[in-house]
């Protein structure tokens, strides 16, 4: 009997809980990781970005004010931090378009502790692009933003 309810418990929790515990990634990572994200995008300039933006240059503007604004840490901080900053630009500028554009990917796991972790993210030809959010990425002005990408692309990806 004993042996039927474990098998029955872990048919259940590989149908229905495993996939819950890995679906929604940035949230666990702020609970499994505590990353304290306090960087907050009020000013204007952030709120009328050119409409000709990719994905990439939301994410070099993103990693520029994470990059700027004192955060301390390591890959999984400046990871979450310019995820959350990501999402924050394109929703400030209505560009629902790019909301599933970045995905968070992890290295080898290491004594119960992930190991490296970058974003990913989808190109302008459909191709899924490794992203480094821990090299410091100059102060960007928006209007910078699209020189910067073009010239950086091999550095950051």
């Amino acid at each position: 009997m004993k042996i039927a309810k474990g098998i029955i418990f872990l048919a259940l929790y590989n149908q229905l809980l495993h996939p819950i515990a890995y679906t929604i990634i940035p949230p666990a990572m702020k609970l499994l990781f505590r990353i304290p994200i306090a960087i907050e995008l009020t000013t204007k300039k952030y709120s009328s970005l050119p409409r000709e933006y990719t994905t990439l240059d939301y994410l070099n503007l993103a990693s520029s004010v994470v990059n700027n604004n004192g955060l301390e840490g390591n890959c999984k901080h400046y990871a979450n931090a310019t995820y959350e900053t990501y999402h924050k630009l394109i929703k400030q500028n209505n560009r629902n378009d790019l909301k599933d554009e970045v995905n968070f990917i992890f290295g080898k796991m290491i004594n119960a502790h992930a190991g490296h972790v970058m974003l990913e993210y989808t190109n302008e030809n459909g191709i899924r692009t490794q992203y480094e959010t821990t090299l410091n990425t100059p102060k960007l002005e928006p209007k910078k933003v699209q020189k910067y990408s073009k010239s950086s692309l091999e550095e950051k990806t």
